[in-house]
């Protein structure tokens, strides 16, 4: 049996992904959207397709979005299982979604959802559909990137001006973590990719004060975070970060130590520079787009 994707019109995925990654960046707690013309995916498509059956079968339309599904004109509500006859059927699948990418999921044993359906953006014309291979689960929802995660504790805790710099001697795009040994307490994290930065809690480009426990901890690239007015064991934290998982596969050697240091710091930018899109450089405005590259140039000086 073919694979079952979540399928929409072609190239609408990127170009969501896109005004997502450029409506995220903030700084100083400003809100600091893209200032350059942005597109946006298709928002009403419909997905075609014929079929000759030689024998009854039935499927079943999940979408994320609104519409219907129409066979051979008629009309029926999603998420309901459709039986159909032997014979032509032309099956066509309205799909409209304001606030994200209109998309939708077709399980069955020989109706299902793969590379071969067409759509059409009411504009004359029908194109193959667009598909990801990491989207192949009803359960999933195509308007959000599914990021793999990794928990990264300090490698460093120390006593600085009153309060407590965590070190965790990389940079990362991720989500802290807190626990706290007597019971919780409003702080401050301030972030930076140097310690200057995080300890400057006036100034420091990121920063964040949980006043409750159920208060959402923001995703920022940094290195270091310093929580000030606060005791070594009085906060322990760790960082869930987000990235995508794509393979290195090149390699390289070399007996002089100063080029691997230059491979190293290269590979590592690149990496920093990976995700769902390929960037020309990551800022911290943005917490997909961090600087924190710069500092590995930095180093090698």
């Amino acid at each position: 049996m073919c694979k079952t994707y979540w399928i929409w019109y072609p190239g609408d995925f990127e170009i969501y992904q896109a005004l997502l990654q450029n409506f995220s960046r903030d700084e100083r707690g400003m809100g600091w959207p893209a200032f350059w013309y942005q597109d946006d995916c298709h928002k009403n498509v419909c997905f075609r397709r014929s079929y000759e059956l030689k024998s009854a079968t039935k499927f079943t339309v999940y979408p994320h979005a609104s519409g219907y599904v129409a066979i051979n004109g008629k009309r029926h509500l999603f998420g309901k299982e459709l039986i159909l006859e032997p014979g032509h059927v032309d099956i066509d699948i309205a799909a409209g979604l304001v606030t994200g990418l209109p998309a939708v999921y077709i399980e069955g044993e020989d109706i299902h959802s793969d590379k071969d359906w067409t759509v059409t953006a009411y504009d004359g014309r029908s194109v193959k559909v667009g598909y990801s291979e990491r989207y192949t689960s009803k359960k999933q929802n195509p308007s959000i990137w599914e990021y793999d995660e990794k928990e990264y504790f300090p490698c460093e805790v120390k006593e600085l001006d009153g309060g407590v710099l965590f070190d965790f001697k990389r940079e990362l795009t991720a989500v802290p973590k807190l626990s706290f040994a007597d019971g919780f307490k409003p702080v401050k994290l301030c972030y930076g990719e140097s310690i200057e930065e995080a300890a400057d809690t006036d100034m420091c480009y990121h920063s964040q004060t949980i006043f409750s426990e159920n208060d959402k901890l923001e995703m920022y690239a940094f290195r270091y975070i310093y929580i000030p007015d606060c005791r070594p064991g009085e906060v322990s934290l760790s960082a869930m970060h987000q990235y995508v998982d794509i393979p290195v596969r090149a390699s390289f050697e070399s007996d002089d130590e100063f080029l691997s240091r230059i491979w190293n710091t290269a590979k590592e930018t690149f990496r920093l520079c990976s995700g769902v899109f390929f960037i020309d450089g990551f800022s911290r405005e943005c917490p997909r787009r961090c600087r924190c590259a710069r500092r590995y140039w930095e180093r090698l000086r």
